[in-house]
């Protein structure tokens, strides 16, 4: 796994014949380029699936220096999801049901799927029920086999006596094809093989996946992996700022210019840079009052962002209890937005990133990470009757740019809030980049690490 020149982890996927059907197992070892060094994040997954890839049950564990949980999760029927979540803060596991519109997979499992489910040609499409892990999250994914090629790649390897790393002995040509797909709001182009395994994948955000001979993977990333991504040039720029206030001048910028983003590929153009409040000319993003006539996004766009069924799984009934506590008789949609904006400022703390939490243990403990406080806020704008959905992007304090999360709710169109500082709706210091691919720094930083927004001075939005 590579960001930029930069190898950040290794993946690995196996799939097995078991007695009652098959086993895959991935793995992914990370260090992430957080704070003033890597920091080690490992997450695993186990999923028992029928003969004709149906998922029976499975297991996932995160864990890294910041905590970790265990995610044991078995499916009744196709049509009920029973979980049981237990973080390394917990002492007894969190338990929920899930309704499923039918048989799910985990991510690991849906290229095998498509190429088990027959010969892959150019032009096919499919859609499968994904269920993830790592966000606690169902999604339908929509892929499509866009086009077939050749791929060389190292299959045995020996250790070069100059450099003294191991280097490609061997290479093997294989058949390929590519499928493209939108990975909760971020397109993704994955090439794989006749059985399905990944060769290699892209996203527009800097991330890409390799394949290649195990000593190379493995023993030049823990030769010098570690020491390698420790620079300046991938460390971010920081998450959210600490100050639970910002101050109160407004953003004197109206355009910001996303330096270090190859924004001229078409995949950035379909990112989710346009609507609620700012559009992009190029690598700049132009911010517009909030009430300024902006292109939204069609109903019929919003299948690619992952927006035609997104959910907040584990969603329980202490989200629907804070929101009938909240908003009591307000009626007016505007209104209710308020109210709950400004209840989940003034009720949630803000801590360090951790271990995943569900909307329901964050409104239960008041506190969580910016992501956990935005995703609990969505909830229960949802719980609430009206659609919301998370973004992520960069916040402007002061001088600097920081990651930062917030939300977007459906009024005739979107409007975006921040749940965190209390702002309805944001007053133009926030840059939008993705759209409901909202989950943890651990799949972000390699946009906060590669990104660079810089105020354009004089930037205008005719």
């Amino acid at each position: 796994m590579w960001s930029r020149d930069r190898q950040i982890g290794i993946a690995s996927a196996t799939a097995d014949t078991v007695e009652d059907g098959i086993r895959i197992v991935a793995r992914q070892d990370l260090d992430l380029p957080l704070g003033e060094g890597p920091r080690r994040a490992i997450f695993s997954s186990n999923g028992h699936y029928s003969e004709d890839l149906r998922l029976q049950s499975f297991s996932s564990r995160l864990s890294g220096e910041a905590g970790g949980y265990l995610l044991e999760g078995t499916v009744e029927g196709d049509s009920l999801l029973l979980l049981s979540f237990t973080s390394s803060a917990d002492l007894e596991p969190e338990r929920h049901q899930l309704n499923l519109p039918g048989p799910i997979l985990l991510p690991e499992a849906v290229s095998l799927s498509i190429a088990r489910q027959g010969r892959l040609e150019v032009g096919r499409e499919a859609d499968v029920a994904v269920f993830d892990p790592v966000r606690l999250t169902l999604y339908r994914q929509h892929l499509t086999v866009a086009a077939e090629s050749i791929l060389v790649v190292p299959d045995s390897a020996e250790v070069d006596p100059v450099s003294g790393l191991w280097v490609p002995a061997h290479l093997d040509t294989l058949n390929a094809w590519r499928l493209d797909t939108w990975d909760r709001g971020i397109p993704v182009h994955v090439w794989v093989d006749q059985r399905g395994y990944v060769i290699a994948s892209r996203s527009p955000l800097g991330v890409r996946v390799e394949r290649s001979a195990f000593e190379i993977v493995r023993g030049n990333y823990r030769g010098r992996g570690r020491a390698a991504i420790a620079t300046d040039a991938m460390a971010p720029r920081g998450t959210a700022p600490p100050q639970r206030a910002l101050d109160s001048s407004p953003s004197t910028h109206r355009a910001v210019r996303l330096a270090g983003a190859d924004t001229a590929g078409p995949d950035w153009k379909r990112l989710g840079l346009d609507g609620a409040a700012q559009t992009r000319r190029g690598d700049t993003i132009l911010l517009h009052p909030v009430d300024a006539t902006v292109p939204e996004v069609s109903a019929d766009e919003t299948q690619w962002m992952g927006l035609a069924a997104p959910m907040l799984a584990l969603a329980d009934q202490r989200v629907e209890a804070r929101a009938r506590q909240i908003v009591r008789r307000t009626r007016e949609p505007r209104a209710i937005v308020e109210e709950l904006v400004s209840w989940v400022s003034k009720n949630l703390r803000v801590a360090p990133d951790g271990v995943p939490q569900s909307a329901g243990r964050t409104l239960e403990g008041r506190r969580g990470s910016t992501s956990d406080i935005v995703l609990a806020f969505v909830a229960l704008v949802r719980a609430s009757g009206l659609s919301a959905r998370p973004v992520a992007g960069f916040l402007q304090a002061g001088q600097s740019f920081h990651y930062h999360a917030w939300a977007e709710v459906y009024l005739d169109r979107w409007l975006p809030v921040d749940p965190v500082y209390g702002q309805v709706p944001v007053d133009g210091r926030h840059v939008r980049i993705v759209v409901d691919g909202l989950s943890r720094p651990l799949e972000l930083v390699p946009l906060v690490a590669r990104i660079r927004p810089e105020p354009v001075t004089g930037g205008d939005d005719s």
